[in-house]
């Protein structure tokens, strides 16, 4: 891909990173009846005839069994969304940001999603459904330039209210409030977000919530520091800064993620909060300013998907250059895609660590699994390609959910209901065509294994580096 030289436009970038970041009645029990057996008429013997030499007392009379309740068959009740033959699944359709509204920046072409996901249900149902019903898909559209609590309410109103989908496969939902929504409406959901979610918020929302891909977050800060640490980036005497998003979510992961070992390591790190929504930049910069006064040496980044290209957009102007490390949260993609937008050299020291190859790395080994191979298959089949993994992701992320959506249904006899679809799925064996080591059977966050990631100047990307490892 050719890029023009550029000097990095922060004010532009920022912005424009931003959007980067969307009963059927049974009959009653009849009373059992008890049989009465009336006592034996006794004869009195007159008074001058001798006594009646005593005998034994007739043995008593087997007790007749009791009438038996009959057999009440429980009914099905199925979920919402569910008939005999079709069960609703609902999709968040949104447009992508065109290269002008993202100030120039690059992001990977991801295609017709509507096709794409047409192409997967036309091939699940091919396949015997969702235990023997056919997708049935509704879409609805989700301005993500319009993103704010109320307008995605209004989506999950009009998925369970107008639309009473069974499940939702989400896309570009920030808003992480509205989760209630759907578990409320007694809706599953198959979150394809990418964004990370606290093991107390996935508690929560039980049975109800699935990241396919992702780990919950403490997880994913607990396997970061453990590798820093190991790899020497963190020692006792690092002077180390945190970039905060501030909301409660991304607090309780700093607490339970990162704040127990750097305790035990004897770290005390410089805190600094800022306003993800702050397009101005004077947020960042007042958080950035605080580290440069403090002496940071190293950043870690918590809380928002797009936090570490602000600082890394910003801090260079103002003559900051620390090191710093990424997840797959912080979209290391990204980086790659866009290297002309930042200084030279800035991303050179940058380490980190991910579990999503397609948000990771720009490497051609795709497809590269099993599951990539077979996900390709119906897409190829109905003309739809793919330049790499970057450009499948979206088509990946439908395949793997609906993928889920079989293995848990298929797994069900009885009614179809989330609480039912979930038990399922856990004891299906399913893994994702696009993490790097998934477990099923530990619910709705599944994903076990991540690897390390550093920048490669020969190569002007971010590659991985050495074999896999379990998170803790």
């Amino acid at each position: 891909m050719n890029r023009s030289p550029r000097r990095h436009r922060p004010l532009v970038a920022l912005g424009a990173v931003a959007l980067l970041a969307a009963c059927s009645t049974t009959d009653e029990a009849s009373e059992p009846t008890t049989a009465v057996t009336e006592p034996a008429a006794v004869t009195v013997a007159p008074t001058d005839a001798p006594a009646p030499t005593p005998t034994d007392a007739p043995a008593t009379p087997a007790p007749t069994d009791a009438p038996t309740t009959p057999a009440v068959t429980e009914p099905i009740v199925n979920g919402p969304g569910v008939t005999d033959d079709t069960v609703k699944i609902g999709i968040v359709d949104f447009r992508d940001a065109t290269a002008q509204e993202l100030g120039g920046l690059i992001t990977p072409e991801q295609g017709d999603r509507t096709a794409q996901a047409n192409a997967l249900a036309e091939w699940i149902n091919a396949s015997g459904g969702l235990g023997g019903r056919n997708m049935e898909l509704v879409f609805r559209k989700y301005d993500t330039s319009t993103d704010s609590p109320q307008t995605a309410e209004a989506l999950c109103n009009g998925f369970t209210q107008d639309d009473q989908v069974f499940a939702v496969v989400l896309f570009t939902q920030y808003q992480t409030q509205t989760r209630g929504c759907y578990a409320d409406a007694d809706t599953l959901m198959i979150d394809q977000t990418l964004a990370p979610f606290t093991k107390s918020v996935m508690a929560s929302h039980e049975p109800y919530l699935w990241t396919p891909e992702l780990p919950n977050y403490e997880t994913v800060l607990s396997g970061q520091l453990d590798s820093l640490i190991e790899s020497g980036w963190l020692t006792a005497e690092t002077k180390l800064g945190i970039m905060l998003k501030g909301d409660p979510m991304a607090e309780e992961a700093l607490e339970l993620g990162y704040l127990p070992a750097l305790t035990e390591l004897g770290v005390e790190p410089v805190i600094a909060n800022f306003d993800a929504t702050d397009f101005t930049g004077a947020s960042i910069l007042a958080a950035i300013a605080t580290m440069q006064g403090e002496g940071v040496t190293n950043v870690l980044f918590v809380g928002n998907p797009d936090s570490a290209a602000q600082f890394s957009a910003f801090a260079p102007a103002t003559g900051f250059f620390p090191a710093f490390t990424l997840t797959t949260f912080d979209l290391p993609g990204f980086f790659t895609d866009n290297g002309a937008f930042f200084p030279p050299g800035s991303l050179d020291p940058i380490t980190g660590m991910g579990f999503l190859p397609a948000a990771d790395v720009r490497t051609a080994d795709f497809p590269s699994n099993d599951g990539e191979t077979a996900c390709l298959e119906p897409l190829t089949a109905a003309g739809i390609t793919f330049k790499g993994r970057a450009e499948a992701r979206s088509a990946m992320l439908i395949c793997d959910a609906f993928t889920l959506l079989k293995a848990g249904a298929d797994g069900v006899s009885g009614s179809l209901t989330a609480a039912t679809w979930a038990e399922a799925a856990k004891a299906s064996g399913w893994t994702s065509a696009m993490s790097i080591g998934t477990d099923i059977s530990r619910g709705g966050a599944p994903v076990t294994t991540f690897r390390n990631i550093v920048f490669s100047p020969t190569d002007q990307a971010f590659v991985y580096d050495g074999d896999p490892i379990e998170f803790p």
